[in-house]
């Protein structure tokens, strides 16, 4: 009797074992899978911030054409090209590896 209630302990203990490593499995996957997805999002949001940058750059170079700034104008129209030119050569260099 005292061997079949040890054995039926060591078995709930083995499947206790067993279902604990399968959750620590599954928890270290969806912490890569979120991972993952943190990193897509963060580059999302600083694509947004780049736009954002850009814009607010165009609008000023048009509102200083309206003023009659062409001096300027020109400025911010070679930094938003260069801007530009650069995060295309970044993402074509991310690409590429």
């Amino acid at each position: 009797m005292k061997k079949k209630i040890i054995f039926g302990y060591g078995l709930l203990f083995v499947l206790m074992g067993l279902v604990v490593a399968w959750a620590v499995t599954n928890l270290v996957s969806l912490g890569k899978a979120s991972d993952a997805i943190l990193r897509e999002n963060y580059r999302s949001i600083l694509a947004v911030e780049n736009k954002v940058d850009a814009l607010e750059r165009q609008d000023s170079g048009i509102l200083l054409l309206f003023l009659g700034r062409l001096e300027f104008v020109v400025v911010i129209v070679s930094l938003v090209k260069l801007g530009r030119d650069g995060r295309l050569m970044a993402a074509q260099t991310r690409k590429g590896k």
